[in-house]
């Protein structure tokens, strides 16, 4: 199933209990390795799980070794950017994301796979989408954003 909006993140809920899968192809430039790679998707499953309001949350970043419609795209660069800019996804589910995050901790990542899942930046508040000071957890209003975007919606249970 293809996303008309391009984002591709999938959310399950039953009850409280929400699951949220992002796949992503990560594609690897000039000395960027599967260890950045490893990092990035720790740095996302780490933010985006846990208990957020009501909500217990268990996100996973799900490494698809191929590119098509119905997965994220993102070139990993080697290194920073030069001109100062941070990570940042662009038409939607295509993304370029330095191996060196502008953001401490590494929450470039987090921020944007939240992206990738819909979400716009914020400017308010110290949620994983504010777009400059983070930090690094969404709120119970984002991950009720992330189910309402996804491409898949579903009951748990069945």
């Amino acid at each position: 199933m293809t996303d008309p909006t391009g984002l591709i993140a999938y959310a399950c809920k039953d009850g409280n209990a929400v699951g949220i899968a992002v796949p992503i192809n990560f594609v690897l430039h000039g000395g960027s390795s599967q260890s950045d790679v490893n990092r990035m998707i720790g740095a996302i499953e780490n933010s985006w799980s846990g208990k957020f309001g009501n909500f217990n949350v268990k996100a996973v970043v799900m490494q698809v070794f191929s590119s098509n419609e119905s997965v994220n795209t993102v070139h990993v660069i080697d290194g920073y950017s030069l001109n100062g800019s941070f990570s940042r996804v662009k038409n939607n589910q295509h993304g370029l994301w330095f191996t060196r995050p502008s953001r401490p901790g590494g929450l470039d990542y987090p921020h944007e796979a939240g992206h990738l899942m819909g979400l716009p930046d914020f400017s308010t508040g110290q949620t994983v989408m504010n777009n400059l000071y983070t930090s690094g957890k969404p709120d119970k209003w984002e991950i009720q954003q992330a189910i309402n975007n996804a491409v898949s919606s579903c009951s748990c249970g069945k």
